[in-house]
């Protein structure tokens, strides 16, 4: 046992010094970017924690993003993060299988470049020291995080269907023809319609009119089969005259119901009788008008319906896309160029109209474990038909009149005219988006859910980062990393060291950029602390996490009042545009010794 004494003396050693430094940095005037004196602390006391690169990954993925600008070509910012929108990964794959019209070359490569994120190249891990403070004890870990490396997914941009529709071709090639005649039967009815008598001197003048009833039935008969009886029935007055009347039936033509008719002519003429006689001393003179006939005729017609073979010649033109498959009805095809047509039969009394059905372009894409499915639906082709007639003498024929209409999906014309494939993939979006903030959001993500059982979980979690943070070598240049670089490499701009602190918190907790003589401070909160705290945040306690100054960040110099905090954080750089926003007005007070 007496061994293991030295050992217990350093670690109480370390925890008094961690005590202390969090109490000056919570209640007094220091704080978390004052990098602590510590003692060796024997492996065997230290636990081990290792985010794997898939785990990690995973936590990265689920950033929530908002797809912005599809159809602008130019646009290489696609995504914008600012706490709300679908997580990343989930939006990729969405994006990805969009169709031509819906997103422009260049949101869409920039979208595959990033998507190589999905599935790094190789992953490598790095070992750190670190400390976790849950407001009762404090754990030392051996903290193992992953780095990746990455290239863009380069993949074509989706296909899409340029179409080229033809007019028709009409060809008779059968006809079908009813051929019709009339008879009758009829009886004929005279009568004495009125009649007048003058006299002048011993001259009797009289003169009778008479009219004529003809009465029957017409037989319509088409192809030497009766179709149709009418009855008829008119009246000829005694100065004669004409009717001709239309005797129509209906015929059946491959069960299709056509009207067919003949026409019926009745005529009279005016026929006049006169005589004269003697009776007593009176002399008469008699003249009778009367209808002469009726003189029937007929005017038999031909009737003619045409087949035709009717055919829509198209050429369709197949742009971009993997591998592309388009398909027609029951016909694919694998090739970019396209001879097809649409044939149908149809005679002249069907007068219905056709569709062709709908042209289709597939091709898919493998990302990681996804297959991806890009759909190009070009529509359709409508034909309409109508019949017309045309009269030559007795013959009658029926033709179609035949009219397309395309109902085809028009291809933007980003398609002809884009930014250069190249010219997106001169960068390395996967790649910039695993060394950027998202890493800190990945470690955010995992660290908050792997201390959700302790009461200060957010706070544990920073205390852990922050210890981590705090190890780093401060450098003092002006460069720009990438978050990455910075853990990676153990070093970094001090002040880009020191806001690592911040990028991590301000993920879950409102902060604050609060200016002081010559220097700028970050505070946090509201938050609930396991130990008293000089600033008060909306009634609770917060933390300042860093300070663009070195040495101690004299916290008393903070007034009180009222200031409006952010949560996220404003980083433009690769394919992901990080943009803070507005979350609350809170008051902020400092408690002095």
């Amino acid at each position: 046992m007496e061994t293991e004494e030295p050992h217990k003396a350093i670690i109480w050693f370390v925890v008094a010094i961690l005590l202390i430094m969090l109490a000056l940095q919570i209640a007094a005037n220091v704080h978390f970017s004052v990098v602590p004196i510590k003692p060796p602390v024997p492996p065997n006391y230290y636990k081990n924690m290792t985010i794997t690169g898939g785990t990690l990954l995973n936590c990265m993925l689920q950033l929530p993003v908002t797809p912005t600008n599809l159809t602008n070509d130019s646009n290489l910012k696609i995504f914008l993060s600012d706490g709300t929108g679908t997580p990343l990964e989930e939006a990729i794959l969405q994006l990805l299988s969009y169709n031509a019209s819906m997103i422009a070359p260049g949101p869409y490569w920039t979208t595959a470049d990033l998507a190589g994120a999905l599935e790094p190249s190789n992953i490598t891990y790095k070992l750190y020291n670190a400390v976790e403070y849950n407001g009762a004890n404090l754990t030392f870990y051996h903290l193992k995080l992953s780095f990746f490396n990455a290239s863009p997914f380069n993949v074509s941009y989706p296909p899409s269907d340029n179409i080229t529709v033809n007019s028709p071709v009409c060809q008779i090639i059968n006809k079908t023809s009813v051929k019709t005649h009339v008879t009758t039967s009829y009886n004929v009815q005279t009568y004495l319609f009125y009649n007048r008598t003058y006299i002048i001197c011993n001259n009797v003048y009289e003169y009778y009119y008479y009219n004529m009833n003809v009465s029957g039935t017409a037989y319509l008969y088409a192809n030497n089969k009766l179709v149709n009886t009418t009855n008829f029935k008119y009246m000829f007055y005694w100065v004669g005259g004409n009717v001709t009347e239309n005797i129509t039936g209906i015929v059946c033509i491959q069960h299709y119901p056509e009207e067919v008719y003949a026409l019926l002519s009745l005529s009279t003429t005016q026929a006049c009788y006169n005589y004269t006689y003697t009776q007593g001393n009176y002399t008469y003179h008699v003249y009778i008008y009367c209808p002469k006939g009726p003189y029937v005729s007929y005017q038999n017609f031909t009737f003619n319906w045409y087949e035709y073979n009717v055919s829509i010649p198209m050429t369709i033109r197949v742009f971009n896309g993997t591998n592309p498959v388009t398909v027609i009805g029951n016909q694919t095809y694998h090739t970019r160029i396209i001879n097809a047509d649409f044939s149908f039969l149809i005679w002249s009394f069907e007068t219905k109209n056709f569709s062709t059905p709908t042209i289709m372009t597939y091709d898919t894409i493998k990302i990681a474990n996804y297959m991806i499915n890009r759909t190009w639906n070009a529509g359709h082709i409508e034909i309409i038909t109508k019949q017309y007639r045309q009269q030559t003498g007795n013959t009658i024929n029926y033709y179609l009149n035949i009219k397309v209409n395309d109902n085809i999906a028009k291809q933007p014309q980003w398609v002809f005219h884009h930014i250069p494939q190249n010219q997106v993939y001169e960068h390395n979006f996967a790649l910039e988006f695993l060394q950027g903030p998202a890493y800190l959001y990945g470690l955010y993500k995992y660290l908050t859910n792997y201390f959700a059982n302790e009461k200060y979980a957010n706070f544990t979690a920073i205390t852990l980062f922050m210890s981590l943070v705090n190890d780093l070598h401060q450098i003092n240049e002006s460069e720009t990393l990438q978050p990455v670089q910075i853990l990676a490499n153990y070093s970094g701009p001090s002040w880009e060291v020191r806001n690592l602190a911040l990028y991590f918190a301000s993920f879950s907790i409102p902060w604050l950029n609060y200016s002081i003589p010559n220097a700028t401070m970050e505070i946090i909160g509201p938050l609930e602390l396991p130990l008293i705290s000089k600033i008060i945040v909306n009634g609770s306690q917060g933390l300042v996490v860093s300070s663009f100054m070195y040495g101690f960040a004299n916290i008393t110099d903070i007034e009180n009042g009222t200031h409006t905090f952010y949560k996220w954080l404003n980083w433009c750089d690769g394919a992901i545009e990080f943009e803070q926003y507005e979350y609350a007005n809170y008051s902020v007070e400092f408690f002095g010794a």
